[in-house]
């Protein structure tokens, strides 16, 4: 690869990445400032949802309930942790991939929306070479009782943005709070926005998330 940096960034449940591709390449511009970024899109595979009455959507991990809030009986959250770490293995195959293609691993990042969001966090805790950061937009933090077990000592202390809607009615803003709290209480550099917004994106997220990537990839 001819690029210097990478995002790698993962749609919500149900979603396909078509989306989310053409929202952040329209919103994102760093090729200028970090060099050339190849940014890469992975589709969640198609599985048996429980929320939805066993329907069959894309999913990055099984889920018991939505909405979800703090009071929604965490740290788990009815979400299958053990899915979600089958899936972040492939990630860390999609990021090994890019580090053998020529990209340092520090100039990675890794984001995603919603279950996405999710998946981004335990994705990057989780991998064995030490990222440039995480971005989430309206996720939720799975084994927040486990991080200090579940963390790579090479991500320990990673900077994450985390931006969320205090309107979301399906990952209610509370769980931002209570994520950005415990990931903060593990020792990650955490930061958080929050904008007026439901469940979805928002330009003051975008705008975040371009000074961010700015700020860890230079």
């Amino acid at each position: 690869l001819a690029a210097r940096s990478a995002l790698v960034w993962m749609h919500g449940l149900g979603d396909t990445e078509a989306g989310w591709k053409a929202q952040i390449q329209e919103a994102i511009n760093i090729d200028g400032a970090t060099g050339p970024c190849h940014m890469e899109f992975p589709r969640a595979p198609t599985a048996r949802v429980s929320c939805n009455m066993g329907m069959r959507l894309t999913s990055w991990f099984d889920m018991s309930e939505l909405p979800l809030g703090a009071h929604s009986g965490g740290p788990g959250f009815g979400c299958s942790l053990e899915e979600a770490k089958g899936n972040a293995a492939r990630i860390h195959s999609i990021l090994d991939g890019l580090v053998g293609a020529g990209v340092p691993a520090d100039k990675i990042v890794v984001g995603g929306f919603s279950q996405g969001g999710a998946m981004a966090l335990l994705a990057s805790m989780t991998y064995s070479r030490r990222l440039a950061g995480c971005v989430v937009f309206s996720g939720i933090l799975l084994g927040s009782d486990q991080l200090d077990a579940l963390t790579h000592p090479s991500n320990r202390g990673l900077p994450i943005l985390w931006c969320h809607g205090t309107e979301d009615d399906v990952l209610e803003p509370s769980l931002q709070d209570a994520g950005v709290k415990a990931l903060q209480g593990s020792g990650f550099a955490v930061e958080a926005l929050k904008y007026p917004a439901e469940h979805g994106a928002h330009p003051r997220g975008f705008a975040k998330m371009q000074d961010f990537l700015h700020r860890v990839l230079k």
